[in-house]
């Protein structure tokens, strides 16, 4: 998991461990299930800082706050077998009866997408009491963290983009794939294969078999 206490570890790796200072391109190897999405922005902001052009590499599995991280890479080498996966950040909270719930901001949208579409529910008074009902369940402070995680997620995948991309219109093109990577899956395990990757227009480098194989065994 991505967290806070590989940031000087990643210094470190940098700063100390005999990188010479006119080195300005770097490979980074990542094999992580998430975490959280500030460390990502943190570490690969410390990578732009040092080197000109950064590259990451995905063996098998990028997901979460490790697609963030990629994100701000000028290519992302994927194995064939390799994943990327949607980056709409999971809340964690207790019911008032002591139970874990894990939600995403998106899961709140479908839910009131789910009461006009499918259950047909209008009127103010039934709306307000199912309201009322999900806030029994789910603090209403957690629903706008919630609101504010996705937010957050959505900015500084677009921010990370931006480290790179030079086109005349980048900033449209970095929200939309940021937007889309957070807000067009069904599932925060989707996996995004290399192939769904370049739809999604991230700068996903050409096969290279005999490089995958080496970051295979890596």
């Amino acid at each position: 998991m991505m967290a806070s206490d590989a940031v000087r570890e990643f210094v470190d790796q940098i700063e100390i461990d005999a990188i010479p200072a006119d080195k300005r391109t770097i490979d980074i190897l990542i094999h992580s299930t998430g975490g959280d999405g500030l460390t990502a922005w943190k570490l690969m902001s410390i990578l732009r800082e040092r080197f000109d052009h950064v590259s990451v590499l995905v063996p098998f599995t990028a997901f979460s706050a490790a697609t963030i991280f990629a994100l701000g890479a000028d290519e992302i080498v994927m194995h064939p077998h390799a994943s990327l996966g949607p980056i709409d950040p999971q809340i964690t909270t207790q019911s008032p009866d002591g139970k874990r719930l894990n939600f995403s901001y998106e899961d709140l949208g479908a839910f009131l997408r789910f009461l006009k579409k499918e259950a047909e529910i209008s009127g103010e008074d039934n709306v307000c009491a199912i309201v009322e009902k999900l806030f029994s369940t789910v603090d209403p402070l957690r629903v706008g963290f919630a609101q504010r995680a996705s937010e957050l997620a959505t900015s500084v995948g677009a921010r990370l983009l931006l480290t790179h991309m030079k086109e005349t219109d980048a900033k449209e093109k970095a929200q939309l794939i940021a937007e889309n990577l957070n807000k067009s899956f069904f599932a925060h395990g989707d996996a995004v294969s290399r192939s769904r990757a370049k739809e999604l227009n991230l700068k996903i480098a050409a096969s290279d078999p005999a490089l995958e194989g080496l970051i295979w065994k890596a």
